[in-house]
């Protein structure tokens, strides 16, 4: 006969027990309601989407389908470019495309919650405008320019919009290997083309460079390293330069190249200096500007909560607060990092740049 002590033992234990089963399948239900698929929350740049291109040294996948940021899709067409919003339909109407890196792509958030995808939303109410989100996380200007040589301008887009960021002198990434030596043979370009115009120190300069792009040592180490009046020359080889020709060759399809000036998070006096110099470039040419400096106010680093030390140790409570950590950024702050918009920031680049387009006649007749 169990003793009546031994039967309560059971009894508690199987509580426990069952208690356990019930949290593990309550955790496991909300996973799958709020619908995370990436239980490491990787940025982009973590998952693979890239295939090697000699022209540009790198393109997103066609037909790639993954999932970062816990619960971001990450869907490409057979183009590569972005799927989730309006990806050209011949004969539908005037044609939108945004070109640039990371915060042109809309990382961390969905494709409808991108700049792009919202912007499209915010015109259509207007025209059936069609948007093509052809950003490629970790681009450069150099490797823009030869993307939109390559595959946007035979498009003929009507508008093509391309965003500035802080470290667009040097892509932030090279997964093949391939991307400095792109960028050498942009600079050697430029020594074939204008070398006669450039003065003694800065034809040094170029040639510094190109040899630090085709050495084996890391490479944004020594940009960093180098004098302010050194960087800015090559900002402006590398930054500069190609975007202005961008501008040209937009222009020469018979469309519009608008620059977005969008800022880091915090100020950055270097990345403000640099944005207005292009900016006059790029009006200059005959390109139009967006400087969304005024809209985003000064963020100050998140202040993080300390969480109980048991949290990390059940992984499903740590992602899930995770999860909702993320989403309450993009309801309450204009930037999910330091430099990426959130939900609501990428909705006020949105109604700026549909302002400015609709403030003329922005499409073919």
């Amino acid at each position: 006969m169990i003793s009546n002590g031994f039967g309560r033992s059971i009894l508690v234990v199987g509580g426990v027990l069952a208690s356990g089963l019930l949290c593990w399948i309550a955790l496991a239900v909300t996973e799958a309601v709020v619908g995370i698929r990436d239980p490491e929350f990787r940025y982009e740049n973590q998952i693979g989407m890239w295939i090697p291109d000699a022209r540009v040294g790198f393109i997103n996948e066609p037909n790639f389908d993954a999932f970062a940021w816990g619960s971001v899709e990450v869907r490409t067409d057979e183009h590569g470019f972005r799927v989730g919003i309006g990806n050209r339909s011949p004969g539908r109407g005037p044609l939108v495309v945004g070109i640039g890196d990371s915060v042109m792509w809309g990382t961390g958030v969905s494709a409808g919650e991108s700049l792009l995808g919202q912007l499209e939303a915010q015109l259509r109410e207007d025209a059936p405008v069609e948007v093509i989100n052809a950003g490629v996380v970790g681009y450069s200007s150099v490797q823009e320019l030869r993307f939109l040589e390559q595959f946007i301008v035979s498009l003929e887009p009507d508008v093509v919009l391309l965003n500035f960021c802080h470290n667009d002198l040097m892509a932030s990434e090279d997964p093949f290997d391939n991307v400095r030596e792109i960028h050498a043979t942009y600079l050697e370009e430029v020594l074939a083309h204008r070398g006669d115009a450039l003065e003694t120190d800065a034809r040094s300069g170029v040639q510094q460079m190109i040899s630090r792009l085709r050495s084996t040592a890391p490479v944004w180490p020594q940009i960093n390293a180098m004098r302010p009046t050194e960087r800015d020359a090559m900002m402006r080889l590398l930054v500069d330069r190609p975007i202005i020709q961008m501008v040209s060759l937009v222009r020469a399809s018979g469309g519009r190249l608008v620059l977005l000036i969008i800022p880091p998070r915090a100020v950055d006096k270097e990345y403000s200096r640099s944005a207005r110099r292009l900016s006059r470039g790029v009006r200059a040419e005959g390109g139009e500007v967006i400087d969304l400096t005024p809209h985003f106010a000064f963020e100050p680093p998140l202040q993080l909560t300390k969480e109980p030390g048991w949290i990390p140790r059940v992984a499903a409570i740590a992602r899930i607060l995770r999860w909702r950590g993320i989403r309450a950024t993009h309801d309450q702050r204009d930037f999910v990092d330091s430099v990426h918009p959130s939900r609501r920031g990428n909705g006020v680049i949105a109604t700026r740049v549909a302002s400015h387009l609709r403030a003329a006649h922005w499409w073919r007749p």
